[in-house]
């Protein structure tokens, strides 16, 4: 189990079975909140666990594996 805890207080925790279900989470969040970056690609897709917990640490939510 993966919770993903919002740092900022702006949403409730998120739990998540798998790595599979983070990643899928991860890559909508990146579609929709970072559309407006510079270098965003629309084509991008995040297909590690890795990299879809440094993209919401950037965006300062905490990720617990446990």
């Amino acid at each position: 189990m993966i919770i993903k805890i919002d740092n900022k207080g702006y949403s409730e925790d998120e739990i998540f079975e798998t790595e599979a279900d983070l990643i899928e989470d991860a890559n909508q969040y990146y579609q929709e909140h970072w559309c407006e970056i510079s270098n965003f690609d629309r084509n991008h897709i995040i297909i590690t666990f890795e990299e879809a917990k440094g993209l919401f640490e950037i965006e300062d939510y905490t990720i617990k594996v446990i």
